[in-house]
């Protein structure tokens, strides 16, 4: 990222997380009722951004 400011103000507020806290969080959706579920899930919310982020940074699509 070029601008050192914004990236440090998003490891600090959105720092990253690990694969079993990811696992954790998406097992505990009520949509999600297996294992094989959590995975599809999480691949599939890892391909699209996040539209706040993109407001914050007035990204444009």
């Amino acid at each position: 990222m070029k601008d050192r400011k914004w990236a440090n103000y998003l490891e600090e507020v959105e720092g990253n997380m690990t694969w079993d806290e990811i696992l954790n969080r998406t097992l505990k959706k009520e949509k999600i009722n297996n294992i094989e579920e959590a995975y599809e899930y999480i691949i599939k919310t890892s391909q699209k951004g996040r539209d706040g982020i993109d407001v914050l940074f007035k990204i444009n699509k």
